[in-house]
Order: C-alpha cells, then structure tokens, then sequence
C-alpha cells in the first residue's frame, strides 16, 4: 500500500477519534462446578487535549448476570450501586454538568451493555471493573466457556430495531487493536478435565486445589475467547440458600437428565444456510464443514431441504427431498458452492419463507404410508446471527412450530441471538469457532434431533413454590437443564425434575440438596425472575423493585458511580464524545490475521470508485465505511434546497457531535436557507432572552418535543443545549414555554396544513 493511500485512510477514519481512550482489557475468571464468576478490568486513558466522555459497548455471554461495578480514578476506588434508570441517568448528567467523574454502566440490548466515563481529563487514567456470573452446562460430556470480546458489523438499523440509543452505536474499525489478557482457574472436578483452546493459544498451570489457563502473551480483541472442558459426566447439582432479599429460601436445581437411546424416526430437516457478506471468510468456510458433515448424518429415511438466504431467500430444492444418493450428491455439490454472495441478512423473510416451504407430493405419498411419522419439522439453521432487529426473529421462531437447532460460526457470532431462537423454539444451539472440529459439534446435534421427544415436564420441589422460573418446550439428554424457585420455608429434601419419553414416566434428582451461604445465589435467582417477568405485560413495577433489591441492571435500573472532584480540579465544558471502536472481527469479510489481506481490505475502502451494491447502508458492512449523520460540509448543500424543521434537527444533531458545536452550531444553523418565520420568531427571542445561541436553544427545545417521534435528540445535543441555557433564569425559560410555546406550536400545525413547511 502506497504512501498517499495510508494519508487518504487516515483522513477519512480520523473524525472517528481512532486514538481509543480503551488501552488494555484483562479477565480473571474462577470456574467452580457449573458456576463461572468473572471480572473484566477496561484500562482507559485519555490520549488527547480535551476532556473526554469515553463511551464503550460491549458484549457478556448469554445468560451471564452483571454483579457489580467499581472503578479507579485519580487514585480513589469507588463502587457502583444500582438505580432505576432515569434516576442514574440523570446523576450521570448532573455529574458532567458539575465537572466530576460519573462511571455507568446500563444494559443496551440482548447481550449487549455499555460504560459510559464522563470528565475524563487530558493525561488522566481510569481502570473500570466489572464483574459477572453466568451458570455454564453440561452439553454431551462438555462444558464450554465463552467470554465475549467484541461485537461483529451487524445488518440493519442498530437504533430503530436494535434498541440503542445514539451514544451506544458500535462500530468496528480495522485500524482499532486493543490487547487482551485472559486468566481462568478451574476448580474441584472439572479441573480434571479435557482442555482444548481452539480460539487462542493458551497456557496451563497446576494449582493445588485446580489448574490455571492463561492467554499467553499476544490476543487481542478480536475474537472471543473460547475454552473446552471435555471427557466429562454430566450430574444433576441442587443448591439452597436463604433468600437475602426476603424471609423465604431460593433454590436452584441443574439437571442432567438420562433419555432413552435415540431414536431412528425419519427426520425432516430444513437446511437453511446465512450466505449474507458477513459470512464471507472463516464462517462460510466453517458453514461449508459443518454441511458436509451433515450429509454423513443423514439416513435414506431422513428428507431434507436446502436454501441459502441473504437479502434473498433461494431455495435450492424443491420442498423436502428423500436422503437417498442421488439427493446427497446434489446437495454436496450446492455445499462446495455455497458461498457468501447474497448480500444482507434478511433472516426474518427468510426463516418465514422456510417455514412455509411446501412438500412435494412424493413425500405426501411416502410419508402417509410411512409406518414411523415424525409429525414435526426442523430447521437447522447456520450463521453467524449478525443482525439488529432480533426480537422479530425470535417471536417468528416462537410461533413457527418449527424447531430450530443452531449453528452460530466464526470468530464472534451473535450467541444471545441464536441461544434465544433455539430455546424459544425447542430447538438447541451450538457455537463454532475456527479451528473447532465441526464433526463432533454435529454428532451432538443429531443426537438431539434424534432424541426422544419429551413431553410433561414438571419439578417437585418439595411443597407449594412461591415462583418457579419458566420450564422449557424440550429435553435433551446429557444437556444440563437449570430451573429455580423460590420457597417460603428450607426444603428437606432435593427437588426432582419428572416428564414423559416415548409413554414412560421418567425423573432426576440430585443425591443431596447443598446449602450455600453466600448472597449470589440469590442474585442469580433474581436475575431468572427478572427475566420471566420482563416477557410479560403489565409486570414493570415488580422487575424494577426486584432489581433494586438485588442490585441488578436491566432494562429499567443502571449501575452507577461519580468520582466528585475537588473544586480546583473540575473539568471545565462538556466532554468531547470518544466512542470506544470495536476491533473488526478476525476472519470477517474475508479478513483474517494476514498483513496482506489487511492492506487489501484498505485499497478497497479507499478507492473512490467503490460498487455501489457494496457502498448500500443496507449491507452488512462496518459503520467506517458508511455515515449515519449528515456531514458539516453538506450544509452548504443544502441551502438551495427547502429547509424542513426535520432537517434543522438533523443538522444540529450533527453538529452536536463534534467538539466545535458549542462555538459554531449557531452559524452553520443559520446557513441553511430558513423560513422567513423561523428567522422572526429567532429574532424577537434574541431580544428577549439576550443571545443569539439561547434563542437557538429554546426553539430547538421546543422542535424537539414537536418532532419527538420522528428524531430524538441524542445525549450530547441535550446536553449542549443544557450547557447553553444553564445561566439563564429558570423563571425566564418557563413563562417562554407557558407563552411562546402554545404560538409556536399552533404556528406550526397551521404551516404543516398549508405545506409552507414540511415535517
């Protein structure tokens, strides 16, 4: 790569703040049973000359459950406490406001949280730790443990489908590199088990009481860290503690259940591949494995389809086909062909569509006389799950009658996303990572497939339970299953799990019932209930009360610190926003680890005749090849065109995010071509109020509330317009409102009516 394209990429990533306040991460995890604990210490520091808002989202594994909060700054260590989320928001801005220091942390979507660190100051570092619990499984005489580190470009609109708010955008960078370092002590039995790192090269140590496994000098944050734990008996674990938030007891069960041996029922699979642009590279190889080694699981009972989606959905069979011969020839050659050509990831229409794909009559025919009817249908569905809009997916699968057993490959796949649909749907999940043999990964999801349908499950706890958590659709075997509850007195004997396989009754209980006297449990108990509740309507109230009582984030409570800063060390002004890049993801889009494949990716993105099919907002790409804001020199632009209240917004929103807005937003505002109405109503509010930007203040308060549902003002142009008014007479800004406000707003509607200005 020549000099003058480093230049040219430099210059179009450097608005983007590239020089990351994130340093450094480091995890210590300690596995003990079923119970993994961890701690992520973020290591910030802030490179440049202005105070800085450092503002990283990030992913936890699914199911983990989010303890607690502490950080270090300017030699203090404080630790968070859990408010409900308007309360913590507002202390987060207060704290800006007035110079200090806030830390938090809120949950941002499905699997997906993200640490704001306000006022950080030119020099100054920050070490922000957070800590996590996640209840691991027993999957076949395996235990896997996966630490999330970085979030892959996903397909469609993170804001309107994804939930986030501006502030929590990701984004990916290849010029991002952040180094990891990984520590993880095994205790008691499965410390004696198979290790296998197939995501990093790893280091074991002996202890006396378990081993150590260290990420050896080297990872970074490009890939999620993956441990094996093989050669294992799955057990059936039941735990008691008295509950710290109330009178009564909590219990947590984990069952392993024993079914019977497999069954040979013909399966009907419907193969549904991702061959959307974010699988080009490892994943789309590993998907190709992955098939092959299905074609050797399929009996000449079995019927199957075959279908490839991207921003299409191509069904390459027509309806299920008979597995013989002829049929597993044809579907190997569409496997060596299968490629990532297909765009987005249009998953919604494309699960629909699988649902709904027909059968041809000679498998009506077959089926009917077929002495051994499976009257459900399966979908294996493989991808990476890189998409925003995933609570329509889940409902999809939900009501499909369709199982799905997912496959999620490459470095960083969605694993909430496709733990979901798969548990939602009776299905079961698996996750590949590169260098993982795919062939064992299989066998078990056949064993699955093939599995005995269980129906009737229910667990005896001993006596009548206050709240049980939700059972699920299906049972495998060797598959922990967690249920837990809550009791009013200490139960004396273990709880039994009891369901149906193929007519005969069956049960499993632990041989003893543990006490534990730590408070976790409780919290984890808590955080399952939470969760149960949140799937229901009309059960706010009591989700926000309980994670109040256990200090636990979720949809409605933040965690929250502030480091109040000595009056003589203040920050001064607002704090430019730093968005903390995610390192793209290693094998994505075709990029893995090789300086070659790097340099090939940067001619593309700086050429300036990119396709046009590529350069489209609506395929999976990373957001530094695209611009979700209106640029400061399209102003300009804009003049000779009809200036709308919406594109005033939009521009200042803009303008809001870049350090300059509080000296120019009011000139490069007032260069847009505006209505004479617009310019009269500035001008008398001038005078009024006693400044220009004031009065720009308070008519762009106002186009706000007027225009709410078509743009919401992120956090920085909120708290711009704050810092412009704060010196004003708060008697002042409310008789403008109870005044001009009712004018302003009747004007509005009246030019809406006669067209004079568009909304």
């Amino acid at each position: 790569m020549n000099a003058e394209t480093h230049e040219n990429l430099f210059a179009m990533m450097s608005h983007d703040g590239l020089d990351a306040t994130l340093q450094s991460v480091h995890i210590e995890g300690h596995l003990d049973g079923l119970l993994l604990r961890l701690k992520t210490r973020l290591h910030f520091k802030n490179t440049r000359s202005n105070n800085l808002e450092a503002v990283y989202t990030f992913p936890l594994a699914w199911g983990a459950t989010l303890l607690g909060l502490t950080a270090e700054i300017d030699g203090h260590r404080l630790k968070g406490v859990v408010l409900e989320k308007k309360q913590a928001t507002q202390c987060y801005e207060k704290a800006i406001d007035e110079g200090d220091t806030p830390v938090m942390v809120e949950r941002s979507a499905e699997g997906l949280y993200t640490a704001n660190l306000g006022n950080l100051k030119p020099g100054e570092e920050a070490v922000v730790e957070i800590e996590y619990a996640q209840l691991l499984r027993f999957e076949q005489g395996l235990i896997r443990i996966t630490v999330p580190t970085t979030v892959a470009p996903r397909y469609g609109d993170a804001q309107n489908t994804g939930g986030l708010a501006a502030h929590e955008s990701v984004s990916a960078s290849i010029l991002a590199q952040y180094p990891l370092t990984v520590r993880i002590t095994l205790a008691g039995e499965v410390a004696r088990a198979t290790f296998l790192c197939p995501s990093h090269t790893v280091a074991m140590s002996a202890l006396e009481d378990g081993m150590e496994i260290s990420l050896q000098q080297g990872g970074f944050l490009d890939r999620d860290f993956v441990l094996l734990l093989k050669d294992l008996e799955g057990r059936t674990f039941a735990n008691v503690a008295t509950d710290s938030g109330s009178d009564g007891f909590v219990v947590l069960a984990s069952f392993c259940p024993e079914l019977p041996i497999q069954t040979m029922e013909p399966l009907c699979m419907k193969v549904l591949v991702d061959c959307s642009g974010s699988m080009c590279g490892d994943s789309v190889s590993a998907a190709r494995k992955a098939l092959h080694e299905v074609m050797k699981e399929l009996s000449q009972q079995d019927w199957i389809s075959y279908s490839r989606f991207g921003s299409e959905v191509l069904h390459e069979l027509s309806g299920l086909q008979p597995c013989d011969a002829t049929t597993i020839k044809n579907i190997a050659k569409l496997v060596d062909a299968t490629d990532a050509d297909l765009g987005g990831t249009e998953m919604n229409a494309a699960l629909i569509s699988t649902f709904e794909l027909g059968v041809n009559p000679s498998f009506k025919e077959h089926y009917a006389k077929s002495e051994k009817q499976n009257n459900n249908m399966d979908v294996l569905l493989i991808t990476d799950g890189e998409i925003w809009d995933i609570d329509t997916v889940i409902q999809y699968a939900a009501q499909s009658g369709h199982r799905i057993f997912a496959i999620g490959v490459g470095s960083a796949p969605a694993e909430s996303l496709l733990r979901e649909l798969a548990e939602k749907s009776g299905g079961a999940c698996e996750l590949v990572v590169p260098n993982q043999d795919v062939t064992e990964v299989i066998v078990r999801m056949f064993r699955r497939m093939r599995s005995s349908r269980c129906t009737e499950l229910c667990v005896d706890w001993g006596q009548k339970a206050l709240w049980q958590s939700t059972l699920p659709m299906a049972l495998y075997g060797a598959d922990t299953l967690h249920v837990c509850a809550r009791l009013p007195k200490i139960p004396d004997c273990a709880p039994k799990l009891s369901w149906v396989a193929n007519k005969i009754p069956m049960h499993a209980s632990a041989k003893q019932l543990q006490s534990q006297a730590s408070a976790l449990l409780s919290r984890l108990v808590a955080s399952q209930q939470i969760a149960d509740l949140t799937r229901l309507k009309g059960h706010q109230k009591q989700a926000i009360e309980l994670a109040l009582t256990y200090q636990l984030v979720t949809d409605q409570t933040n965690l929250i610190l502030v480091h109040v800063r000595e009056e003589d060390k203040k920050a001064e002004g607002l704090p430019e926003l730093s968005k903390v890049h995610h390192m793209l993801v290693a094998g994505w889009g075709g990029v893995g680890s090789s300086v070659k494949e790097h340099e090939r990716l940067f001619e593309y993105t700086c050429n300036e005749e990119i396709d046009s099919d590529f350069s489209d907002a609506s395929y999976s790409m990373p957001s530094f090849l695209r611009n979700a804001h209106p640029s400061l020199e399209s102003v300009d632009a804009n003049k000779s065109q009809k200036t709308t209240l919406l594109v005033v917004l939009q521009t200042f929103e803009a303008l809001a995010q870049k350090l300059f807005a509080q000296q120019r937003f009011v000139r490069n505002l007032e260069s847009l071509d505006l209505p004479d109405e617009l310019s009269r109503l500035l001008e008398e509010l001038t005078g009024v109020i006693g400044a220009r930007a004031k009065a720009w203040a308070v008519v762009l308060k106002w186009l706000a509330e007027h225009q709410s549902q078509e743009i919401t003002l992120s956090r920085q142009s909120e708290r711009l317009l704050r810092q412009v008014l704060k010196d004003v007479d708060a008697n002042v800004l409310y008789e403008l409102d109870l005044i001009w406000k009712p004018q302003v707003y009747a004007f509005m509607v009246q030019e809406l009516e006669t067209t004079a200005w568009e909304f």
